[in-house]
């Protein structure tokens, strides 16, 4: 059902976005930043996911291109759509 895909897509981005928050959140606590030049100097980046999650969205991805992406059906799809524009 189209209703309950789009759903579980909204849910798993509200996931992902408040994993983004709350690690941006941590770890501007953990460095205080005084300054933008703190920021920069911080030798890592501030904003992104948590190791669970990376770990996570490398799953999804890995999932979507095998079985989404470069699944044959969609590649005929795509090959005709390429001879529809040509």
């Amino acid at each position: 059902d189209v209703r309950t895909s789009h759903e579980i897509v909204r849910r798993q981005i509200t996931i992902m976005v408040e994993d983004v928050i709350r690690t941006a959140q941590t770890n501007i606590e953990a460095l205080q930043p005084q300054c933008v030049d703190d920021i920069h100097n911080a030798g890592r980046m501030l904003i992104g996911f948590s190791g669970a999650m990376r770990d996570k969205e490398k799953l999804l991805k890995s999932f979507l291109y095998k079985n989404l992406y470069f699944h044959e059906s969609v590649i005929r799809i795509r090959k005709s759509a390429d001879q529809i524009v040509r």
